[in-house]
């Protein structure tokens, strides 16, 4: 890549307000370290662990069969 594409990227990024392309060019980078886990209130993470322990026992109802019913629902008239 030559120079003055890095820079037309580097000032791109610059002037870009937009956090969600700042957070996938640290991802990307390398640079983001924060793990959105870790941000989570126990209650919440608490609920997810059991969630996941529930279906590997084998409870719950499998994300396809809920769209299907989801869309039979509310989308077909």
């Amino acid at each position: 890549m030559e120079n003055n594409e890095k820079n037309s990227l580097i000032k791109k990024l610059i002037d870009t307000e937009e956090d969600a392309i700042l957070d996938q060019v640290k991802v990307i980078l390398g640079v983001d370290t924060k793990d959105f886990w870790n941000e989570l209130p126990e209650q919440v993470k608490d609920s997810v662990k059991q969630a996941k322990e529930e279906l590997q026992r084998g409870h719950g109802i499998p994300h396809d069969n809920v769209m299907t019913e989801i869309k039979n629902k509310f989308l077909k008239k």
